[in-house]
């Protein structure tokens, strides 16, 4: 089995992002959303070193607030009056090692960035959208006028869904039952980087009448790296999130349990 660590939160997790424009240090930072029907608070943890680095509820944020956007270490989010109005009333950057306020825009919204500039829009009250250049730490206004492409370098990715309808299904199937002599049931979920093959699939177990949900990885000389039962009496075939890249593997177990399985480095 590989070593994994287990992150425990009080709140339910409503979202997780990594940062698609990562700076050097950040790169193994995930910020987490945690909500539930009476509070909402963010956390960004560590998946290289196991730890949290930051939890709490954001000072000018309410339970409307959304987390938008990590990118470059900043973290955005947009703050709305509430249900009846969709429109964004503020726009705030947090930075994502620390948790500090890096800066606070009333009335702007985000449009783009580069990880270094940032776009955000105004909404006047002739309803005409003025767009702005910012820089993305500080918020202060850029004298550039075209925000160029992002070189984006986001190390994670997202395993695929293969239902029973898809071509590939059966060809994946057949690879797993002569790995652990067990056919996949209903969908199942396929990755692939730096040697590593990872599935999440769903088995019926010896003398069980419900499905139970395991994960899978194998490199590419077919040895077994890590094989767990994730779930067992499943109700749903729909998979949690999860994302990956070279050296981690990270899946919610439940609302509350976010796992990361360290992967051999190449």
């Amino acid at each position: 089995m590989l070593p994994t660590h287990t992150f425990t939160f009080s709140l339910p997790v409503w979202r997780l992002i990594f940062d698609t424009i990562p700076a050097e240090t950040t790169s193994s930072l995930l910020a987490v959303e945690l909500r539930s029907k009476s509070g909402v608070e963010w956390a960004v943890i560590d998946v290289e070193n196991n730890a949290v680095r930051w939890q709490k509820t954001i000072a000018d944020t309410d339970w409307w607030t959304s987390l938008i956007g990590f990118y470059s270490g900043v973290l955005l989010f947009h703050t709305y009056a509430g249900s009846e109005q969709p429109a964004p009333k503020s726009l705030l950057a947090i930075n994502a090692e620390t948790g500090a306020l890096l800066w606070k825009l009333d009335g702007y919204s985000f449009v783009a960035t580069n990880g270094q500039l940032l776009q955000t829009a105004q909404t006047q009250s002739d309803l005409q959208l003025n767009i702005t250049h910012r820089h993305l730490r500080d918020g202060s206004l850029s004298a550039a006028s075209v925000l160029e492409q992002p070189a984006t370098n986001a190390s994670w990715r997202f395993p695929t869904e293969h239902p029973e309808s898809s071509p590939y299904y059966s060809v994946i199937g057949q690879f797993i039952q002569k790995i652990i002599g067990k056919t996949p049931q209903k969908a199942l979920n396929y990755g692939e980087i730096g040697g590593h093959i990872l599935f999440f699939q769903y088995l019926y177990h010896a003398n069980a009448t419900a499905l139970s949900r395991s994960i899978l990885v194998v490199n590419t000389s077919k040895t077994v790296l890590h094989h767990e039962t994730l779930e067992t009496d499943v109700t749903s075939t729909a998979f949690g999130e999860s994302f990956y890249n070279e050296h981690h593997l990270v899946y919610l177990k439940n609302l509350q349990e976010l796992v990361v399985i360290k992967l051999p480095k190449p």
